[in-house]
């Protein structure tokens, strides 16, 4: 009996060493994988960033000739949105490509002194800078475009009406000078002088009225202040004139 508890305080006695040997033995752990790159991702980051502002400097160059070519036809003309948006991405450019600045705040700054705000305009003006670089295109004025908007233009005796009466010269004040104008009988600095005025003045001025007074209630067509100067702008611009 004595014997047969030594043996069982035996066997407990060595497997308490074993299991505290197992305990304390560490695993080395495996070799981690590696993958030698045929080209290091430094030099890959380098060409990409070579290659993009490669594109940069091409659309400035690009939107340099855009901006001096006289054959470039702006949305509303030289003055309008379209116009100033173009001269946005164009100082945008440069201050990225010339000064090597890639910041948030260079769009910001870029976009408020075109008169954009500083915040939203800057967001969009990086949007705008990005499209132009990859596809070449000047953004677009969204007003008018909405499935739901109806212009009165789209009406086709609206249309022909307004043809008719800015060809027709009733909105002309001073009959006389317009037909010296007509006959070339004003000096050329006179003549540019009165062409500017009749088409950034009189025509939309002639137009609104015309519209507000004669062909809206004409139409059974109640608008309380008729349309706005930009709108009569618009129009002409749309119609060719």
């Amino acid at each position: 009996m004595a014997t047969l508890n030594a043996t069982i305080d035996e066997n407990v006695e060595a497997d308490d060493k074993e299991l505290k040997a197992s305990s304390c033995k560490t695993h080395k752990p495996s070799p981690l994988k590696q993958r030698k790159l045929e080209v290091s991702y430094c030099k890959q980051h380098n060409r990409k960033r070579i290659k993009h502002m490669t594109s940069l400097a091409t659309a400035l160059k690009d939107i340099n000739h855009l901006i001096k070519s006289k054959k470039t036809k702006y949305e509303l003309g030289p003055q309008g949105l379209q116009a100033c948006c173009t001269l946005a991405i164009q100082s945008h450019l440069r201050i990225v490509v010339k000064n090597q600045q890639f910041s948030i705040d260079v769009s910001e700054r870029a976009a408020e002194s075109h008169g954009f705000a500083a915040d939203w305009g800057g967001r969009l003006l990086q949007s705008w800078t990005c499209e132009y670089t990859k596809t070449q295109t000047l953004p677009v004025s969204k007003c008018g475009c909405h499935i739901k908007v109806a212009s009165l233009l789209n009406d086709p005796a609206i249309a022909t009406e307004l043809r008719a009466y800015v060809r027709s010269n009733k909105w002309a004040m001073n009959p006389a000078k317009l037909a010296q104008f007509t006959q070339k009988e004003l000096i050329p600095s006179a003549a540019d002088t009165y062409l500017k005025h009749i088409i950034n003045n009189k025509i939309p001025k002639g137009l609104k009225r015309y519209l507000k007074y004669e062909l809206f209630p004409h139409i059974q067509l109640k608008v309380a202040h008729g349309i706005s100067l930009s709108t009569a702008h618009r129009w002409l611009h749309l119609k060719g004139f």
